[in-house]
């Protein structure tokens, strides 16, 4: 059994387990039960821990949680956890990038079959090219002008919906905080659709 890859996930309160291969392990951190599972990919250079908070909140609407550290960063790894997800019958999976990661969950959802029920984009850094067929939420602060037109360029590209909150925040800060709650409840109810 892997152990959890930052130190941040207490004992008890998540399981780490293996979703990789045995030439290249992937530990994953799962949090939750739910039939759903999002899976959070990290903007690059930041680790899982960033994503706990709302991870938790998630988890108390019935999801299941899934994070873990890229290994690679690659769309190839993110759809082997959603297949390792499926394998064990979460059959209806989710995408949801900060950042550099978002760019990840997107490319991911055009090559992962099955593709995800939906994919949220915190903050965008780049618009890779036309997204899936999926749904796709994008959202960024207002006061933050690049991460905005980039999150604008990519829902006219990807024909998702537009969420700008007031703030600068960038990826996973837009979600962490007690001033983030409203944004946390609507992330919920839209991967509860």
């Amino acid at each position: 059994m892997p152990t959890e890859p930052d130190g941040c996930v207490q004992i008890g309160t998540a399981n780490v387990v293996d979703a990789g291969t045995p030439d290249h392990p992937l530990p994953v951190v799962l949090l939750g039960g739910g039939l759903r599972a999002v899976i959070m990919v990290n903007a690059h250079g930041e680790n899982l821990c960033r994503w706990l908070p709302l991870a938790r909140s998630l988890v108390l609407t019935g999801l299941r949680v899934v994070l873990y550290d890229p290994r690679a960063g690659t769309a190839a790894e993110l759809a082997q956890v959603a297949g390792w997800l499926r394998d064990r019958g979460n059959a209806e999976v989710a995408y949801l990038g900060a950042g550099s990661g978002a760019a990840v969950a997107l490319t991911a959802a055009k090559t992962t079959s099955p593709p995800p029920y939906a994919v949220v984009a915190l903050t965008p850094t780049t618009v890779p090219g036309r997204p899936a067929p999926i749904r796709l939420l994008v959202v960024a602060a207002s006061g933050d002008r690049a991460g905005a037109e980039t999150a604008r360029q990519l829902v006219v590209v990807g024909r998702g919906t537009l969420r700008l909150v007031p703030g600068s925040g960038r990826g996973a800060a837009l979600v962490t905080g007690p001033a983030a709650a409203p944004l946390v409840a609507e992330l919920a109810g839209y991967l509860h659709r």
